[in-house]
């Protein structure tokens, strides 16, 4: 669920389950996600931003074993422009940090061609990321592609919704 406060603010919340599954052993827990946005308004093209994911940790227990996830905080910033009439670009970073964990940088670029078509570029910790998207009508499609290291596979990531706030469903497959 996401909110415009006014004057530039907004704010976001996200209540999830998650579920694990192996053999006859099944958990499940409950989470919440946080966001914050600001847009100044004397600046234009600039947004800021901070996003809190498992600020209520979900807990999964399978028999004896308990696993909780951690909290992972992220603050970035981005830039929008029109470049031409059907030509935008946005520049973005965040810095993630996870408890116990080294900070990440994530920056990426993002061109959109008619306000429909998009490609995107990015950068995770030591490995490439790579995007696209397609909007048509109502519609909008969204993929990406990125090396998910410590499964040795390559993940690849779509998700699907409306455009203008509509609930997007995320699917994650991996090679």
């Amino acid at each position: 669920y996401g909110r415009t406060i006014g004057y530039g603010f907004a704010t976001g919340l996200t209540i999830k389950g998650i579920g694990l599954e192996v053999g006859d052993d099944a958990g499940y827990g409950f989470g919440l996600d946080l966001g914050f946005q600001y847009r100044p308004l004397f600046v234009r093209g600039v947004s800021l931003g901070a996003a809190f994911g498992d600020l209520i940790q979900p807990r999964i227990k399978l028999r004896s074993s308990e696993d909780k996830y951690q909290t992972i905080s992220r603050f970035g910033i981005s830039y929008s422009r029109h470049i031409h009439a059907n030509f935008a670009a946005t520049i973005a970073t965040d810095i993630e940090k996870i408890a116990g964990r080294d900070s990440r940088f994530h920056p990426g670029l993002e061109a959109a061609f008619y306000d429909d078509y998009f490609l995107r570029i990015g950068y995770d910790h030591d490995r490439m990321t790579f995007g696209g998207g397609l909007v048509y009508n109502v519609f909008k499609l969204d993929y990406a592609y990125e090396n998910i290291k410590y499964l040795a596979v390559v993940g690849q990531r779509k998700s699907s919704g409306g455009r203008k706030g509509a609930v997007n469903i995320f699917f994650r497959y991996f090679l």
